[in-house]
């Protein structure tokens, strides 16, 4: 489980990143494999190798980032900072687990989360972060 600060990895994010990893190495080996190729080939491999490098960054940075202060939520396509006092609740909506705010709106915090183990495991830690400073 996760103590009240510290980083928390999203493991199930984790692994799509090493397949962007994948993707990326595979666009880069068919580009040096082919050098006579069309331009229109290459800048094709070329942009595809682009996006899947930033997705592979970014979903190997997935996780919580938790503070005495707050929390940064690394999700796939996006980054949120929170104070825990903005923090009303965290919510389990099926797959997606997020933050009901005190103002009333829901903001997503992980998309990605897929296995409920380890979902559960960061719902305890934000939790135990909100109850902790309410």
């Amino acid at each position: 489980m996760a103590s009240s600060s510290g980083w928390v990895p999203n493991r199930t994010a984790r692994w799509l990143g090493v397949l962007f990893l994948g993707i990326t190495g595979a666009c880069v080996a068919t580009f040096a494999l082919s050098p006579d190729g069309s331009s229109a080939v290459n800048v094709t491999i070329s942009v595809i190798a682009i996006v899947a490098l930033v997705l592979a960054i970014r979903y190997l940075r997935a996780g919580l980032q938790l503070s005495p202060i707050g929390f940064v939520s690394r999700g796939d396509y996006w980054t949120r900072e929170l104070r825990w006092s903005d923090v009303a609740d965290i919510e389990v909506r099926g797959f997606r687990v997020g933050a009901r705010l005190r103002d009333g709106r829901w903001l997503p915090l992980f998309v990605a989360q897929r296995m409920p183990p380890e979902r559960d495991e960061l719902v305890v830690a934000l939790r135990s972060g909100i109850s902790g400073r309410a």
